[in-house]
């Protein structure tokens, strides 16, 4: 295992954990982030950014199910689940709790350099996160 699993793993393990203020332990300061919708740079609003899913899934955890390193890059196949038991506010407004458990797959592409994610990019298809909220009918 390289530098970047053991990056990704402490970045998790940050989220987890709740310990939000940690990330800068392993994240740099100028961080290129992407996720659905959105993108910014730097520790900052990437704390700010899963305050918010903290909040709704509080619950939040990961399982890695594969991945592919090379050299400073690492390229994880994640299962993401929790349990939606708090508001989450989202650009369009607050989606209140649901109380269901979700689960969702998303691919997270990461660059490292010197013990620290320098470009982290989350991608995934939010339709069946949404369906799974029930805020999308599922096709049937």
């Amino acid at each position: 295992m390289g530098d970047a699993k053991k990056v990704c793993d402490e970045i998790w393990e940050i989220i987890e954990s709740g310990k939000l203020e940690r990330l800068d332990e392993v994240v740099d300061a100028d961080c290129d982030f992407k996720f659905p919708g959105m993108a910014f740079k730097g520790s900052a609003g990437l704390r700010q950014m899963l305050g918010v899913q903290l909040a709704g899934f509080p619950d939040l955890r990961h399982h890695a199910r594969s991945f592919v390193e090379s050299g400073d890059t690492i390229a994880l196949e994640v299962e993401v689940s929790g349990t939606h038991s708090g508001a989450l506010q989202t650009p369009n407004g607050t989606i209140p709790a649901t109380g269901k458990k979700v689960i969702w797959e998303c691919c997270d592409y990461v660059r490292v350099r010197g013990g620290k994610a320098i470009s982290f990019h989350v991608y995934y298809d939010t339709m069946p996160f949404l369906t799974a909220l029930g805020l999308v009918p599922q096709r049937g």
